[in-house]
């Protein structure tokens, strides 16, 4: 039952849409635990699945496939580069957003200075993606209990969407997710969080720890991809060593093949949302084992 990681390193497999991935096969023996607001393999999973579904642009694809997860309520909400989309089955109320369609804009998109959001302050151009959309958002949230997730920059944009909805989050999900705010936005966020990060995931370094926090407690997956209950400093900085020697080690091997697409760089590669989907199935048929 566990999935491979895709064979492809390359910067254009790694960063484009997955239109060949069985998203939610698995969904029947693991259903949504929409009770469960502690952090849950399934749940992970689910909102793994979820947040590298929303890099799909083509809204016909993304409705089916939430549909056959039982999520038949679909909005969609797209202003200029923010897009995200709500999904409700009778028992759950998702928001997800897509995080950017190009891994190198990420750096682009940490650019910004501290702005004043409810109790903190937070990354002026994430609040401003965020303002684009958020009105519509309000309006088909209302009085909903709501989980809330996304990858990169929709990490980032899922975590605001939290902040402003605060009292009505189920819990909030993110993957590969910067840091958003500072250390007062963090102490408010009295909602469940949990923040998914792989190995050397360089997105999840910046903006850098001087006036910057993380949301959410942390669920690490390690050089083994084994995922681990928020890890010392100490055990994070072996466990990168030993994801960017393993990288070498593999890049050396593909260049040897003939193979000089595949991204040199361990902090991009781990980046990859579908590297998240997997590590996140895995370990939840891991787990049940």
């Amino acid at each position: 039952m566990r999935k491979e990681l895709p064979a492809d390193l390359s910067y254009e497999a790694l960063a484009k849409p997955r239109l060949d991935y069985s998203y939610f096969a698995g969904a029947e023996e693991f259903p949504f635990e929409s009770e469960n607001t502690a952090f849950s393999a399934v749940n992970a999973w689910w909102l793994a699945e979820i947040s590298l579904l929303a890099y799909v642009p083509d809204q016909a694809f993304v409705r089916e496939h939430l549909a056959r997860a039982g999520l038949l309520e679909v909005f969609f909400v797209e202003r200029e580069s923010t897009h995200g989309f709500l999904a409700a089955s009778a028992d759950a109320t998702i928001v997800a957003f897509r995080g950017t369609d190009d891994l190198t804009d990420v750096l682009m998109d940490l650019r910004a200075l501290l702005t004043p959001e409810g109790e903190g302050r937070v990354h002026q151009g994430f609040q401003d993606a965020l303002n684009l959309v958020w009105t519509e958002f309000a309006a088909l949230l209302g009085k909903r209990d709501c989980w809330f997730t996304g990858h990169s920059l929709g990490a980032a944009l899922a975590t605001l969407a939290a902040v402003r909805h605060h009292r009505r989050v189920r819990a909030l999900y993110t993957y590969g997710s910067p840091r958003v705010g500072d250390a007062d936005l963090v102490a408010s966020c009295d909602f469940p969080a949990f923040r998914v990060v792989n190995n050397n995931d360089l997105v999840t370094r910046l903006p850098p720890p001087v006036a910057y926090r993380h949301v959410g407690e942390l669920a690490y997956f390690d050089a083994d991809r084994k995922l681990r209950d928020d890890p010392d400093l100490w055990d994070r900085i072996a466990e990168q060593v030993t994801g960017h020697a393993s990288r070498i080690a593999e890049n050396v091997r593909r260049w040897l093949d003939g193979d000089f697409k595949a991204i040199p760089y361990d902090s991009l590669v781990d980046h990859a949302p579908i590297h998240y989907a997997i590590h996140t199935w895995n370990h939840l048929v891991q787990s049940r084992a």
